[in-house]
């Protein structure tokens, strides 16, 4: 057991020295001689060739075995969102949490079963963050096993709403059970200090004020009320960029049928053949009253259009639509 103690330590030292690396190694170390498995194996064979076993030292040792596990779980946690890496952050934080329970959470934070009392709130609050990473990064749950890993997908497109609102509000609920134990720290520690002997007067009483609010639970309190404001307000920022692009897309199908017009009218190749048409056609110069009107003609014969397309880009468009109507025709005539 203490080669998985200064595995941890050491893993938490390079950790301050920012070798993540490092860490990740001796934590992943500290893991392995913390397994059950392993510890189960090795209690069989020193229990053959030992015949008396002593019940106490032994319970004392599951106990610290599984406050080291949890340790090196959790601080690999925050080693892997260092990194950016959240799933597994995600995983190493649910698997520290799964060895305290919701229902043993009280008698968990007691300072009698080895965990400092800030320490499974520390846990929430690095699971409530993976939950935020993952959502930022797009990723969402595909499959949770029974062993409770969880194992997480890239979604294909950026508006996949519901699912990262399933990460959100899973953020949500750790931060907020962060909250209570946090609440409840802070409020063991003014119990304590009441408790206690106080100094008498108003600079007594300034000083328990001072101290109270300087503790480790206030600090954590104020910590995870100011990342759930943060939450809150990115999710009403969002929901404000996902109402603008229902107007915008009709507004911008506006502009391209404007565009589509001014550039009809202003240079297109509706208007310059219609202008050089009408530049080499005598008829606008010396109308011939002899001649009959195309118009009329097709009117009564049902024929096809003037090959001259109008200035109008709907009657330009219809001009490019049966030329290419003819030739698929003529194709068809020739393939048979």
């Amino acid at each position: 057991m203490q080669d998985a103690l200064s595995s941890l330590t050491l893993g938490d030292s390079l950790y301050v020295d920012r070798d993540y690396e490092g860490a990740l190694e001796n934590f992943t170390a500290a893991i392995c001689l913390t397994d059950s498995r392993r510890i189960n194996k090795a209690k069989t064979t020193s229990e053959s060739t030992t015949q008396d076993v002593d019940k106490d030292n032994t319970k004392a040792n599951e106990a610290e075995t599984k406050v080291i596990r949890f340790r090196s779980l959790s601080h690999r946690s925050e080693t892997y969102m260092s990194l950016d890496k959240f799933t597994h952050a995600y995983n190493d934080a649910n698997a520290a949490l799964s060895l305290y329970p919701p229902n043993d959470i009280l008698d968990s934070a007691t300072p009698s079963s080895g965990l400092r009392p800030s320490e499974l709130a520390l846990a929430y609050d690095r699971i409530a963050r993976a939950c935020v990473g993952l959502a930022k990064a797009n990723m969402g749950v595909a499959a949770r096993t029974k062993s409770g890993r969880v194992s997480f997908i890239k979604l294909s497109g950026p508006g996949m709403a519901n699912t990262e609102s399933e990460m959100e509000e899973e953020a949500r609920e750790h931060w907020e059970t962060a909250l209570v134990l946090a609440g409840m720290l802070d409020s063991d520690t003014n119990a304590e200090e009441d408790g206690g002997e106080g100094k008498k007067g108003e600079d007594g009483d300034k000083k328990k004020k001072e101290k109270s609010s300087d503790t480790e639970g206030a600090r954590l309190v104020e910590r995870f009320q100011r990342e759930l404001k943060k939450l809150v307000e990115e999710d009403e920022e969002e929901e404000e960029t996902n109402k603008k692009p229902t107007t915008t897309t009709s507004s911008g199908m506006g502009d391209v049928m404007d565009a589509m017009k001014n550039g009809a009218v202003s240079g297109d190749p509706a208007k310059n053949m219609s202008e050089s048409k009408d530049e080499d056609s005598p008829s606008k110069s010396a109308p011939n009253p002899s001649s009959k009107p195309a118009k009329s003609k097709n009117r009564s014969t049902g024929g096809l259009p003037s090959k001259t397309p109008s200035d109008h880009p709907a009657c330009y468009v219809s001009y490019i639509c049966i030329n290419l109507l003819k030739v698929c025709m003529r194709c068809a005539r020739n393939a048979l």
